[in-house]
């Protein structure tokens, strides 16, 4: 059986946010299964253990969520 979620594997990240913002607030799973290996490679090279890593990755998703509307599309680079 397919789900919503992996029917929507396949959507850009600003196809993914525009529907979050569209009341689809499901497909932020799509965002937690596309970065959370990269959050958490993050925080192990910082050397948190595993425990602090999982709570620092929640903390950022939670912000990344709550800030979903304020996404410009583009990175800043930060000299």
């Amino acid at each position: 059986m397919e789900t919503l979620i992996d029917k929507n594997l396949q959507l850009s990240e600003q196809e993914i946010i525009a529907r979050i913002l569209d009341g689809e607030r499901v497909l932020f799973e799509l965002i937690v299964r596309r970065y959370n290996p990269y959050l958490y490679k993050i925080g192990r090279s910082y050397k948190y253990n595993h425990d602090d890593t999982e709570d620092l990755m929640q903390e950022a998703l939670y912000q990344c969520f709550k800030s979903l509307a304020q996404f410009e599309g583009v990175a800043h680079k930060f000299s």
